[in-house]
């Protein structure tokens, strides 16, 4: 039998969990005042790959913006962009993994350098900027402060930064802005201008969220973001998209979830957890991983889920392991010294290089080489398939609707089979699909005579009165919709959206 080498991590005890026992890995913090860029700057010189995470202080602002099958690919990147240009980053964080050979074996193992950066969601006087406010999610809040994070640190010692765009304008006036207010940004133009490998697990939002703050707001169509992402980050590497395409990986993760910690547990047994037995484990580890640790340094806190260094460390192990099973041997790759980037030019990676999983559940991913949205493997539909052309937007009805009692109204006049499908957005606005599209055009024409004539027993009396009840609905087509979720704003219920955003039915 081989024999098999193990993910490992210098000089840090097993610590008991309960009845399984974890290792701990040591995760770098920065805050304001830390001298962090020289030492930075040559670890991401160095690596073969940088992997990164972000916490934010939420994801979505109200329900409705949520993604749903019934969005369309530029409504759902609406939404994307919305979540990424209204919260803020409270930590982000950076793993540069810097590969090492045996002098002896020749074979090539990593040392990663995990750092938390904590980060002022505002400018606190580094620059003067009249629009410090951003959103906050509860549910989020929540779910970081069970893990741990602390709000303080961000808010009273985080980093200041500026994104290209902000500084480009505070050039114009140098009065309002001073060279340690671009703060954290110099790392992320390292990032850009070495053309280092990023790698995130399902990392499409942190990606539009390193854009938005350090480069400059996203643009409004999904075409040019992709275009523009790949312009100063031409390679990106997302683990949850290999996981989704790749059969073998698949088999190895045995329909598990494909979340990032069960990725790495399921992948990366022997660093995540000690209680794994041969027969229970889902890959024989290849590559070795050593956590870098400077002892005796306060800076130093032990890493744990959803910490933003810690969360970029597991993501990078995952990826020396999804490399693995694509059979990729860094003994060989990175032997040459010719080949600058050996792993990006590897022709087992490129077929995932910069193939992003969105945040819908679409079976689509996302190709930023391209700018272009493509099918990816099987995808099991809820609801029958969406022709955008054939839905009709209701919202501000003032009786509680059924599904049952609207279809079976808009049957009485359109007929039993001209509705598909419905789908309530939230209590105050509905997508009625069609069969056909002109029954879009029929029923727009129809509430509006409706209206027109409210007093006539006849209209009084009309099945679809139903819904046009006390003359405060509104309807139009899905471009309508579109509308509404491209308004920044935020209310709670989508028709308070729909009014405040001023759309014209």
């Amino acid at each position: 039998m081989a024999a098999r080498r193990s993910l490992l991590l210098l000089r840090r005890p097993l610590c008991s969990m309960g009845t399984s026992t974890s290792r701990k890995v040591e995760v770098k913090q920065v805050r304001r005042g830390d001298s962090y860029y020289d030492s930075l700057a040559s670890l991401i010189q160095n690596a073969s790959f940088v992997a990164l995470d972000a916490e934010m202080t939420g994801v979505v602002s109200t329900p409705w913006r949520e993604s749903f099958e019934w969005d369309s690919a530029d409504v759902r990147f609406l939404k994307l962009r919305h979540s990424a240009s209204r919260f803020a980053l409270l930590q982000f964080g950076l793993c540069p993994f810097i590969p090492q050979r045996d002098a002896s074996s020749g074979v090539v193992s990593f040392v990663a350098h995990p750092h938390t950066f904590h980060l002022s969601p505002s400018s606190d006087g580094d620059y003067d900027n009249d629009d410090d406010e951003f959103l906050c999610q509860t549910s989020s809040l929540q779910f970081l402060a069970a893990h741990h994070l602390d709000f303080n640190t961000s808010l009273r010692h985080g980093l200041s930064y500026l994104s290209r765009a902000q500084e480009k304008a505070a050039a114009a006036a140098p009065a309002l802005c001073n060279e340690s207010a671009v703060g954290f940004r110099h790392l992320i133009d390292l990032l850009s201008s070495h053309n280092k490998l990023i790698v995130g697990h399902n990392c499409i939002l942190d990606i539009a969220h390193m854009f938005d703050k350090f480069i400059a707001p996203i643009p409004s169509t999904m075409e040019q973001f992709m275009k523009e992402v790949h312009h100063f980050f031409p390679n990106i590497i997302d683990t949850k998209h290999i996981i989704n395409a790749n059969q073998t990986v698949q088999l190895l993760m045995r329909n598990k979830s494909k979340s990032l910690s069960s990725a790495f547990s399921s992948l990366c047994p022997t660093i995540s957890s000690s209680r794994f037995h041969r027969s229970d484990r889902a890959s024989d580890v290849d590559v070795k991983v050593q956590a870098h640790v400077d002892e005796g340094s306060s800076l130093f806190n032990s890493g744990a889920k959803h910490e933003a260094g810690y969360d970029a460390f597991m993501t990078g192990c995952v990826f020396t392991q999804l490399c693995v099973h694509l059979g990729i041997k860094f003994d060989q790759v990175l032997s040459d010294p010719s080949i600058s980037d050996p792993l990006q030019s590897n022709v087992k990676l490129k077929p995932y290089l910069n193939h992003l999983y969105p945040t819908w559940n679409s079976g689509t991913v996302l190709d930023f080489t391209t700018g272009t949205e493509k099918p990816e493997g099987t995808y099991k539909q809820k609801y029958p398939k969406v022709v955008f052309e054939n839905i009709v937007l209701v919202w501000g009805f003032t009786s509680v609707l059924k599904y049952k009692n609207l279809k079976g109204c808009i049957a009485k006049v359109f007929g039993p089979d001209s509705v598909i499908s419905v789908f309530f957005i939230d209590s105050t606005a509905v997508l009625i699909q069609f069969k056909k599209e002109e029954f879009v055009k029929d029923f727009l024409a129809l509430k509006e005579s409706l209206e027109r004539q409210k007093d006539d027993p006849i209209s009084i009396l009309h099945p679809l009165s139903v819904i046009f009840e006390g003359g405060n609905t509104k309807a139009g087509d899905y471009n309508t919709y579109k509308d509404v979720i491209a308004c920044n704003l935020s209310k709670v219920l989508f028709k308070d959206q729909a009014e405040a955003s001023g759309v014209v039915c």
